[in-house]
């Protein structure tokens, strides 16, 4: 397919990919050993593998996966969440445990696509949909947060 649009202006900030040039999509990709899928695969439906924790602490959406012709570098085509501007779980009811790694977040994405270096992801997130919510919360596995 050819760059051209939201997906065009996303990679020319990230690298030289000129409009027309050629480039591979992929909704599915082994990254570090891990299957990511991204919000383009749609025969799984019950599970979300497309949210992801990056390495900057951000977390995003995965759209689908970008390969320039003649590239060795893949990007993940993806939206930023927002964090929502609501309390923080700040601790278990029952065991007392730091909840650090769920944070809200609004439901939508929004804004334009991202190319991201899928060597910039660092893990899958764990996404809790609570239809009473008005945001998600969204977690990363506690280890992620490890502090020093």
């Amino acid at each position: 397919m050819p760059a051209e649009g939201e997906d065009w202006l996303a990679l020319k900030e990230k690298c030289n990919v000129v409009s027309g040039a050629m480039l591979k999509r992929y909704v599915r990709m082994i990254i570090g050993g891990k299957l990511y899928c991204s919000i383009a695969y749609d025969r799984v439906t019950k599970r979300n593998s497309y949210t992801v924790l990056l390495k900057n602490g951000k977390v995003a959406g995965i759209q689908y996966f970008l390969l320039p012709d003649g590239s060795t570098t893949c990007y993940a085509l993806a939206k930023i969440y927002r964090k929502a501007n609501v309390p923080q779980l700040a601790r278990d009811p029952l065991t007392g445990v730091k909840l650090k790694h769920i944070q809200a977040f609004h439901r939508n994405l929004e804004g334009r696509k991202v190319a991201i270096e899928v060597n910039l992801i660092k893990g899958k997130c764990v996404v809790m949909d609570l239809p009473s919510e008005t945001c998600l919360y969204i977690g990363t596995p506690p280890h992620f947060q490890a502090e020093e």
